[in-house]
């Protein structure tokens, strides 16, 4: 391992990811051969909020190892950001066609609606596994990344700062309470704006834990379907109040 690479890694680990960049920027120069640095930097890149940067080093990454289902499902997650969804997709599709059991690249290919049993491109390789890469500790890098996060990059995987369980809680209330009562499903379009704004963060952000991923479109979920309840139980009611003015002897 290069010196630099070693101190951009270490900057990683306390959070300076700015610092970070600059130091695998260095490496990768030294050593353009370096897929090691060429990952660490896209991850780099991606804390730094400079996607378009971090997709071409995880792309020169891919290049340098194109049989590592990891580069590409790192390349994967940068063009999801980037709202490349069809180009995602086929990089998810390629990371499995390399490693048929890389669940985190099957559930993020699902989650943009493609098939994780679809069928590779031709110019895909076999699926073979990848082998293992020395990491920053000394071990290999066999193990899957953390849902969501990027891998090879020791500090990229951070708890999201993003509350779904509130807007999930709200949801299921609104759709008890709505059908006891009628007024719960006023919470409905809260789970929802509050679900739909937890997803954003976290497609903004495929570093972060996406481990609340599931609670925040569970919420989005229930509180379209609280507030279509909502709407209609409103329209029946003033459709009714209407009926009531206009001929108050048509319910008796």
């Amino acid at each position: 391992m290069s010196a630099e690479r070693e101190r951009g890694a270490a900057l990683l680990r306390d959070g300076r990811a700015v610092d970070a960049v600059a130091a695998l920027r260095t490496a990768t120069e030294l050593d353009p051969r370096d897929v090691m640095a060429w990952r660490l930097l896209g991850g780099a890149l991606a804390q730094s909020s400079n996607p378009d940067a971090a997709l071409a080093a995880f792309e020169e990454a891919c290049r340098l190892q194109p049989e590592s289902a990891k580069n590409h499902y790192n390349t994967g997650l940068t063009l999801q950001t980037l709202g490349r969804t069809e180009e995602a997709k086929r990089r998810f599709e390629h990371a499995l066609a390399l490693d048929p059991g890389y669940e985190q690249a099957r559930l993020r290919l699902a989650e943009l609606g493609g098939s994780p049993l679809s069928s590779a491109p031709p110019s895909l390789t076999p699926p073979i596994p990848a082998p293992p890469f020395q990491t920053v500790g000394g071990g290999t890098d066999a193990t899957p990344p953390p849902p969501g996060g990027y891998y090879g990059s020791p500090a990229a995987y951070r708890p999201a700062p993003v509350n779904a369980t509130t807007p999930l809680v709200l949801g299921i209330v609104g759709l008890v309470v709505g059908f006891m009562c009628g007024i719960g499903f006023f919470l409905s379009p809260v789970a929802w704006v509050m679900g739909n704004s937890a997803l954003k963060q976290l497609n903004a952000n495929p570093q972060w834990d996406q481990s609340q991923r599931g609670s925040a479109t569970a919420a989005r979920v229930l509180g379209i379907i609280g507030s279509i309840f909502g709407i209609l139980g409103l329209l029946v009611t003033v459709g009714y109040i209407v009926a009531l003015v206009l001929n108050p002897n048509l319910f008796k």
